[in-house]
């Protein structure tokens, strides 16, 4: 089943969403969308940017191993996004259970790195392909083992 929410909804609690038909849209400027789960969101519209970036968030609320899949850059607007995602997921699982899939993301900046170290700090587990989230994700785990 696929559940859409509207950005300017605040979700508390993954149990809170309801079901409604997911609407596909084509918008001139930059209009994405964030999966979460079985779930799926419009992100704010952001101004047309050169520059511009998308991120897929997308949710396993599997209680035995919940997962946040990241697709695209984690850079700029993206990280808060990631933020509120992590934080409704991380209050109803524990974040040591939680794994976050950065295999298919392109790009962190360092806004991003620190929302990855906190998310590592907080016990969660990386997966990761390709160079980019494997090198940011082993500098990660360094600085969290020295902590």
């Amino acid at each position: 089943m696929v559940h859409h929410l509207d950005t300017g909804t605040s979700i508390s609690n993954v149990a809170d969403i309801v079901a409604i038909p997911l609407i596909d849209r084509t918008v001139t400027g930059i209009d994405t969308v964030r999966n979460v789960g079985s779930w799926s969101a419009p992100l704010r519209n952001v101004k047309s940017q050169p520059e511009a970036t998308m991120l897929r968030i997308t949710v396993n609320t599997d209680p035995e191993r919940p997962a946040i899949k990241l697709e695209g850059k984690l850079a700029g607007p993206w990280v808060d996004e990631l933020l509120q995602t992590w934080n409704v997921v991380a209050s109803n699982y524990s974040p040591k259970k939680i794994l976050v899939d950065l295999s298919n993301v392109t790009f962190i900046d360092a806004e991003g790195k620190r929302l990855l170290w906190r998310i590592c700090g907080e016990g969660s587990s990386f997966k990761t392909r390709g160079c980019v989230a494997t090198y940011v994700v082993q500098e990660i785990k360094r600085e969290c083992e020295r902590l």
